[in-house]
């Protein structure tokens, strides 16, 4: 008898925790529905600003121009380096033989001290046109064992 009156105790007590939680279930139901056109509206608006986004970004890459060429000059702690970097997209390299310097342009020069990340900033632009579907390719030119 005492088993069948606590179980009729705790079925009691159930009912009232699922008659209080009815109108909030009730109501987070709702919620969910009126948002759930605002999601779908919020999906179709952000799909076209992928979209766009990746026309406008290949559109700056094609205008950069569709061939680009940057220089990277590693650091070996060996030797000193004999380039001197004029700017960001020149360096002077002394010729010996001739008694003299040349200077050379490049869309980017970066000097020895340029980490990974910095060059990877550069090229993450060409990666991202791949991503997108456009084709892509990088040459590295160097000596065996330079870190290309």
């Amino acid at each position: 008898n005492t088993l069948r009156s606590k179980a009729k105790g705790t079925i009691d007590r159930a009912r009232e925790v699922f008659e209080q939680l009815a109108p909030i279930v009730r109501q987070m139901a709702n919620i969910y529905l009126s948002h759930q056109e605002e999601v779908k509206d919020l999906r179709i608006k952000y799909q076209r600003e992928v979209v766009a986004r990746k026309l406008l970004y290949n559109k700056i890459q094609e205008l950069k121009g569709n061939i680009r060429v940057f220089c990277r000059v590693r650091k070996d702690d060996r030797v000193t380096t004999a380039m001197k970097f004029i700017s960001d997209t020149e360096m002077m390299v002394p010729l010996p033989q001739e008694g003299r310097t040349k200077v050379y342009e490049f869309d980017k020069v970066y000097p020895p001290e340029t980490t990974q990340a910095t060059v990877y900033e550069d090229a993450s632009g060409i990666i991202m046109s791949c991503i997108d579907g456009y084709n892509v390719c990088f040459l590295a030119y160097g000596q065996t064992g330079s870190g290309k």
